[in-house]
Parts: C-alpha cells; structure tokens; sequence
C-alpha cells in the first residue's frame, strides 16, 4: 500500500492545500485503516478468508479509482482516502497474516511471516516505484489521477485473486480436521 504515498501531493495538486497541512489530510485515512484492521480481524473467523479479502480489494480498489478521478471535490476525496484505508487496514493488518499462518504447519509459521513481511515491504517499495513512474508519465494532476486508476486496476486483480481462497465453510472443515 505504497501508494498511499501519494495521496498528500493529490490534495496538494487537487485541490491547493498546503504542502504543510496535506498530511493532515490524512487522518480520515489512518483512523479507517485502525477501524478496519480492528473489525476485520474480529470478523475472519465469523466471516472467512475469502469475503474478508474481496472487501478489503474492493474498499482499496474503489478508493483508489476514485482518487483517480481527481478534482471531484474535497467531500470525494475524504471518501475516497477513507475507503482507500479501509482496505489497508483489511489487507495489511493482521488479517493476511493470520490467513497465512492458519494455511502452514506450525513448524513453518516463522518462515510464512518472514515471507508476509519481505513480500508487503517488496510490494510498497515497487508500488512507490511504479506509480512514481505513471505519474510522471504525464505532467501534474493527470499523472497522479493515472496513477491511482492504475493502482485501481492493480487492486481488482488482487481481488479476482482473492476469489482463489478457501471459502469459509471450507476454512472451518480443514480447522476441524487439524483439531484445532
């Protein structure tokens, strides 16, 4: 989610906020990415893996498709940024992890958090990289509305991913078999 990055120069170009106060902006974001991870941590077990991941995608891909649209208006923005940390919190928090680590034997759970960590810092650092890229394929505002559509894009193919995880009732058959 290295491109939430990017979101203080969006209000920044969109909407002619100070470079001092766009972080400020931000707080919608954290506080709905905090909510996030806290509720649908909660939620997995009564929700499963899979419905859990397609709505943190889909909060992430809609949030980003819409900051994509830039100069839709500051409520939009807010909208946007706040769903946009919604599926942070649902994807990033513990909830990938704790998804991992219930897939692997107990002797591999040091190993599968290793990879979660190494694969989310590998992600945010080409993430920054290549929307970095888009956006300064064309000049201000356009870039950066480019780039978040991307990002969008990005996003709805990790959801159509996300449709490859065990759906719940099967989550609860391998936890019962394994006792549990």
């Amino acid at each position: 989610m290295g491109s939430v990055i990017y979101i203080a120069t969006l209000a920044v170009a969109a909407y002619d906020v100070a470079a001092e106060q766009a972080g400020f902006m931000l707080i919608p974001l954290v506080l709905a990415s905090s909510a996030g991870s806290v509720l649908f941590g909660r939620w997995l077990n009564l929700l499963g893996s899979r419905l859990v991941m397609l709505s943190g995608f889909g909060s992430l891909a809609l949030g980003a498709g819409l900051l994509g649209l830039t100069g839709l208006g500051m409520g939009l923005f807010f909208l946007a940024s706040m769903l946009f940390g919604l599926g942070v919190g649902i994807v990033v928090g513990g909830t990938l992890r704790t998804i991992v680590l219930n897939e692997v034997a107990s002797e591999q759970r040091g190993v599968a958090q290793g990879l979660v960590n190494i694969g989310i810092a590998i992600g945010n650092l080409l993430a920054v990289a290549v929307l970095g890229i888009v956006a300064d394929s064309r000049p201000g505002l356009d870039g950066l509305g480019l780039a978040y559509l991307v990002a969008a894009g990005l996003m709805l193919v990790a959801l159509l991913l996300s449709l490859g995880l065990k759906p719940r009732h099967q989550e609860q058959v391998a936890v019962a078999a394994s006792g549990a």
